[in-house]
C-alpha cells in the first residue's frame, strides 16, 4: 500500500524498563499462552502505617522478555496486610512478579521484583515485603504544565523523551534533589526533587513536573463511526488512513496538547499536523457505534476542515481494574451480601459464585467476547444458594457482548443483545 510519509521514520526507541507499575497504567496487557501452574503467597510490610479504605491490591506477572501475561487485581476493603494473593495460569518460563498498593489512582507502596525460576511445578513464595512509593521513581509519565514527556532508567542513567526527540541524560551534581543532565545537549536536564520535577530543554525551562494520573492513551487503534477511516497512533508513529485503499498518511508522533477536565485532570489530548491538514483529538470518554463493543476513548479526526468521529483503545480497559458486584443473573435479582463477583483479567475471567471460586477462560475480539472453561472449586454450601450459584454459572456460556450504562454498570449480553448478567464495582 502506498505511504506519503511526512517526516522520514526513525527507529523506535526501546520502551524504557522504569517499572511494572507504570506499564500496569498503560494497558499493555499479553494474553496468557499457558496454564501450568500456580504462583501464590502474600504481601506485607513493617511498619504500621494503616491503607486506606480504598486501597486496591495489584500483582504484575511478567515473563522473561518483560511482557506483562497477568494482572492481578482486588480491593482491600479496609483490611490491613497481610494479604494472600494467588496467580493460578502461571506459564512454566522464568517469570518476574511484582506487587503494588494504590489508591485514587496512586502508588503508595511497592515491592522489589520477585524472579520466578522455570518448572511446572506451583510455587509459594516467601513473603513480599511492600515498600513506601517513591515519587518519580516508577513513573514513566510526567506532566509539565501542558506537556507531557516520558522519563525512564537504564543502570544509573536517565532516559527522558519529548514527542520525537530522544534525550540520555547522566546523573551529576546537585544541592537538592537527584539530578540528570545531557551530556550532548546543552542545558538540558531534569531535578527530581520529592513529588516533582523541573525540567529544563536547551534552556527552556518548563513548568513544574508533576506526576501524570491522567489515563494512559497510548498505544491506540481507532476507527470511524460513520465514516471508513482508521487510526493508530504510539509514542514513535501516527499512521491515518482516510478509506481503506487511500494512501496513508504517516508521521511521527509529533508532541500532544493536553486537554485538561474541569478539575484540572487530563482529559485528552491533541495531536496537530499542519503538513496534512490533519488534527487529532483523544478524550477519556466511553465510545459506542464503531463496532460491537464499546471503547474507552473518543476520537475526533479532523481532515481538511471535515471532522468525524471514532472509537478507539482496548475495550478490556473499561472490564479490568477491580472486581464488579454481581446484581442479577438469568433473571434473579441478587443481593451483594450473597458474595456473587467477576474480575476480569488478560485471558480470564475469575470471581465468587456464592458459595465456590470460579475462573474461565476470556476471549475477547472486534466482534464480541466468549466465555470457555469455567472451572469451579467443589466446596458445599446450603441448597437455595447453590441453586442460585448454578444459575449464574450457566449464563457464562452464553455471553457474546458487553454494554455500559450511565451509571456504570456493566451489562453482560448474549448475541441477541439480552442482558444475561449486571454487575457494578
Amino acid at each position: 500500500m502506498t505511504q506519503r510519509p511526512l517526516v522520514r521514520p526513525v527507529r523506535p526507541v526501546r520502551t524504557l524498563a522504569a517499572c511494572v507499575m507504570a506499564l500496569c497504567l498503560a494497558g499493555l496487557l499479553m494474553p496468557q499462552t499457558a496454564q501450568a501452574r500456580e504462583i501464590s503467597g502474600s504481601l506485607t510490610y513493617r511498619d504500621r502505617a494503616a491503607l486506606p479504605e480504598d486501597a486496591q491490591v495489584m500483582i504484575v506477572l511478567r515473563n522473561a522478555m518483560g511482557d506483562i501475561i497477568t494482572e492481578e487485581r482486588f480491593d482491600t476493603a479496609g483490611r490491613q496486610v497481610p494479604f494472600d494473593f494467588s496467580l493460578p495460569y502461571a506459564p512454566e518460563g522464568t517469570l518476574q512478579l511484582q506487587a503494588g498498593v494504590f489508591a485514587d489512582g496512586k502508588p503508595l507502596r511497592v515491592s522489589p521484583s520477585q524472579d520466578i525460576p522455570a518448572g511446572s511445578e506451583d510455587i509459594q513464595l516467601s513473603p513480599l515485603l511492600l515498600e513506601p512509593y517513591v515519587a518519580l521513581g516508577f513513573s514513566t509519565r510526567l506532566r509539565c504544565g501542558r506537556t507531557e514527556v516520558e522519563l525512564g532508567f537504564i543502570d544509573q542513567n536517565a532516559r527522558l523523551r519529548l514527542g520525537r526527540e530522544v534525550f540520555d541524560l547522566i546523573p551529576a551534581p546537585a544541592g537538592s534533589g537527584t539530578l540528570f543532565m545531557s551530556e550532548s545537549v546543552p542545558q538540558t536536564y531534569i531535578l527530581l526533587d520529592g513529588n516533582t520535577a523541573l525540567l529544563s530543554l536547551r534552556g527552556r525551562e518548563l513548568p513544574e513536573c508533576l506526576p501524570s494520573t491522567g489515563p494512559e492513551f497510548l498505544p491506540i487503534e481507532a476507527r470511524g463511526v460513520d465514516t471508513t477511516w482508521s487510526l493508530r497512533i504510539d509514542r514513535e508513529t501516527l499512521i491515518f488512513q482516510p478509506d481503506p485503499g487511500e494512501p496513508e498518511i504517516t508521521a511521527i508522533t509529533p508532541v500532544a496538547v493536553v486537554l485538561e477536565g474541569d478539575a484540572g485532570e487530563v482529559a485528552g489530548l491533541r495531536y496537530d499536523l499542519p503538513e496534512a491538514d490533519l488534527r487529532v483529538l483523544l478524550r477519556d470518554r466511553i465510545c459506542t457505534g464503531a463496532g460491537p463493543l464499546p471503547r474507552p476513548v473518543s476520537v475526533s479526526v479532523e481532515e481538511g476542515g471535515q471532522m468525524s468521529e471514532g472509537c478507539g483503545g482496548d475495550p478490556m480497559a473499561l472490564l479490568s481494574g477491580g472486581e464488579w458486584i454481581v446484581q442479577y443473573a438469568g433473571g434473579i435479582e441478587i443481593a451483594p451480601e450473597q458474595g456473587l463477583t467477576i474480575l476480569f483479567g488478560p485471558g480470564r475471567i475469575s470471581g465468587a459464585s456464592g458459595c465456590n471460586r470460579y475462573s474461565g477462560g476470556l476471549v475477547l475480539r472486534d466482534r464480541g467476547l466468549a466465555v470457555a472453561g469455567v472451572a469451579m472449586t467443589r466446596r458445599a454450601c446450603d441448597p437455595a444458594r447453590m441453586d442460585l450459584e448454578a444459575e449464574f454459572i450457566k449464563q457464562m456460556p452464553q455471553v457474546a457482548g458487553f454494554t455500559l450504562s450511565d451509571d456504570g454498570r456493566l451489562h453482560l449480553t448474549d448475541s441477541a443483545g439480552n442482558v444475561l448478567i449486571s454487575a457494578q464495582r
